[in-house]
């Protein structure tokens, strides 16, 4: 079924009949993308009522103003003002006395004004007569069109408008591209010659050092779990096109233990992917310990994740430095945070132990810069296939993790947080 924006703005407004509404409301749990154009659409609705309560105050100060001063100077056009002077130095004509005023004792009229937004130097002479004396001497200021103020206000919004619906689309199919000037996907190229994760011989190459042709190279990163049923998520570049996925783990006792996965669900848009372990060794994990954040992150907002930039499990820390992403990215968060090949599809987690994020990106432009998947956006993927496959993921309830400190967060952690092979 397809709805316009009008029906979304209807059912904001409760226009909507109860079939429609039940039909409108179907479809956000079926449908990730549109789920999150209707938040989207809520977002921008809030904005334009809080510019329109902005521009309801200026009015009712204006008029405030008007109704005790007579106005007010700095708001008004140019053309207004000139109008104004011309009406107050006819009124002062009609009022000057018969008699004729000396050539000498004169006073210039107002000089015609060259600059749009300025007013005339005063002038310092005392009025000669009484008329002359009630002509308005205004001092020197700017004036700003209450016209142009307006019209910039509706350029602003339309800008706004422009850039929160359509910059997510702009941002996916161009900025964050494989190879997109700025832009740097975060997994790593692993040459192995045996079975053996820990083997010395094993390589790391990157895309200007590629491997041998002879060679069987594979695509590592990182995949977290989501529940304990063997579900995990990672990055659609990771596992796109994969002949064979597997995932390792290392125990305390630097064992690994691998299993062969599959891709379940592949969103290329969001550059996430869920896979599923299929292998017969594989035994129901336990609890997951953590949960995840619906709420938005603020900036500043304190941040981890754990990742395989090597075969070791690696935590950096960092912080949310913008609520949006590359190119006015709405489904995702900038992080100032120190990322590396492999670290794709890691999890980010706040100070709480929830996960808030999936790192996706960094920029090759500005060290230090980091781009990652909001969780919320996460999740209406993990409906939509729900709902496309008649399975139910169990999703954590309760977080265990709050009231512990980071040292013990990642001991926890670390057992759901998995190394990502995708041979190529």
């Amino acid at each position: 079924m397809s709805i316009s924006d009008f029906e979304i703005e209807k059912y904001f407004d409760g226009d909507l009949t109860d079939e429609q509404k039940i039909a409108f409301e179907e479809k956000m749990q079926s449908d990730a993308l549109f789920a999150r154009e209707v938040r989207d659409h809520q977002q921008l609705r809030k904005d334009l009522a809080m510019q329109g309560e902005r521009l309801s105050l200026l009015d009712q100060m204006e008029e405030i103003h008007i109704k005790e001063f007579g106005g007010v100077p700095y708001l008004k056009s140019e053309k207004e003002l000139e109008k104004e002077r011309k009406a107050s130095s006819k009124k002062a004509e009609k009022q000057k006395p018969v008699d004729v005023i000396p050539e000498e004792t004169k006073v210039e009229s107002t000089p015609e004004i060259k600059e749009p937004y300025l007013k005339p130097e005063p002038t310092t002479e005392a009025p000669r007569d009484i008329a002359d004396a009630k002509v308005p001497q205004i001092k020197e200021r700017k004036v700003v069109s209450l016209k142009m103020f307006y019209t910039g206000i509706g350029i602003a919004a339309s800008l706004a408008i422009v850039l929160t619906v359509g910059g997510v689309f702009l941002n996916q199919q161009s900025s964050e591209a494989d190879g997109s000037p700025g832009y740097t996907q975060l997994d790593k190229e692993v040459i192995d010659y045996g079975d053996d994760t820990n083997s010395s011989s094993s390589r790391v190459y990157d895309r200007s050092n590629p491997p041998p042709p002879n060679e069987k190279h594979k695509r590592s990163a990182t995949a977290f779990a989501v529940g304990k049923d063997g579900y995990f998520i990672t990055n659609s570049h990771v596992v796109k096109n994969s002949k064979k996925l597997t995932l390792k783990i290392v125990g305390e006792d630097n064992v690994w233990s691998s299993y062969t996965a599959e891709v379940v669900m592949n969103d290329e848009f969001s550059d996430l992917a869920m896979v599923k372990i299929t292998d017969s060794n594989f035994k129901e994990m336990g609890i997951l310990p953590f949960t995840f954040s619906d709420d938005q992150a603020l900036i500043g907002t304190e941040i981890f994740t754990l990742g395989y930039p090597k075969n070791d499990i690696v935590m950096e820390p960092g912080i949310i430095s913008s609520t949006s992403g590359m190119a006015g990215d709405t489904t995702a968060y900038q992080v100032a945070m120190s990322l590396n090949g492999g670290n794709s599809g890691g999890p980010i987690f706040n100070e709480k132990g929830e996960v808030v994020a999936v790192v996706k990106g960094k920029s090759s432009e500005k060290e230090g810069t980091g781009y990652v998947v909001r969780s919320s956006y996460l999740w209406d993927l993990i409906k939509k296939y729900e709902a496309e496959n008649d399975v139910k993921i169990k999703r954590p309830k309760w977080n265990q993790l709050s009231k512990k400190r980071r040292i013990q967060m990642i001991k926890h952690i670390r057992q759901f947080v998995f190394l990502v092979e995708a041979e190529k």
